[in-house]
């Protein structure tokens, strides 16, 4: 329970500031950096054109460079273009591939309050977040809860959907998903209708990804792994939308519309 205190504590932060100053040494007005996948990263080593194509795309940098693993651009004004900046960057690398100063940190701050080495994950940015996408690609076994029942079903993160399905070889399906865009809100604990009905479904093993009208609610087999994917939920959404409207990841006050979800099946 100390430990979910600590994790939402973070994100709360997260919510009141892009990013945690502690952490960034760069310039937010001067410089961007982009952080990579370890896959992009080779590819770049090996082939540059990527580099020079984004410095022929970004005219009004003042400087774009590789540099330890990271892709970095330098211009007085920054916070004028860093959208029309990170839309270019996106379509020239890949949006798979690259991620924000602000969401790497988000995501190093959301595993470190589960019990992960900051410095670890800090020494090699690239590893953190292939690592990541890894292991929500790969999938876990979570119980999927219903009105009257619950079924095991295996969760999955592909791109900007996260998908399930009855067992873990198998194909996925997205009328079996659900995808970021259409996510209102996550929230810990038995706090939709359908949880609050289970009696012996602990508090701390549970989290709802709820959408417009219906909800996704999921029993973890233990507290530490409804944490992870929890980070690992919100390490995506804050990726794939950016915006204005966040995506409520604290466990705020009960909603009375919440208890008119339907389920998905």
């Amino acid at each position: 329970k100390k430990r979910l205190v600590k994790h939402l504590w973070l994100i709360m932060a997260e919510e009141k500031k892009e990013v945690h100053v502690h952490q960034i040494k760069s310039d937010p007005n001067k410089v961007r950096i982009y952080y990579l996948t370890l896959e992009m990263v080779d590819k770049i080593k090996k082939d540059d054109s990527l580099i020079k194509k984004l410095k022929t795309n970004l005219k009004q940098a003042t400087d774009v460079k590789f540099e330890k693993g990271q892709i970095i651009v330098t211009k007085d004004g920054m916070k004028k273009h860093k959208d029309s900046f990170d839309k270019v960057v996106a379509e020239v690398i890949g949006n798979l591939h690259v991620y924000s100063e602000a969401e790497f940190v988000t995501l190093v701050d959301g595993l470190v309050s589960i019990e992960r080495s900051r410095q670890e994950l800090l020494d090699d940015p690239a590893k953190t977040i292939s690592d990541v996408l890894s292991v929500g690609k790969k999938g876990v076994s979570f119980k999927k809860h219903q009105d009257r029942n619950h079924s095991k079903k295996w969760f999955s993160i592909h791109g900007d959907r996260i998908y399930w399905r009855d067992k873990e070889k198998g194909a996925n399906h997205l009328n079996r998903s659900m995808e970021m865009k259409s996510i209102v809100k996550v929230k810990p604990g038995k706090t939709t209708k359908t949880l609050k009905k289970k009696g012996k479904v602990s508090e701390e093993h549970c989290f709802s990804i709820i959408g417009i009208r219906k909800s996704l609610d999921i029993e973890c087999t233990n507290s530490k792994m409804r944490d992870e994917w929890f980070t690992y939920i919100q390490f995506t959404h804050r990726h794939y939308v950016r915006a204005k409207k966040k995506t409520i990841y604290l466990q705020d006050e009960d909603n009375p519309l919440d208890d008119m979800l339907e389920d998905i099946d």
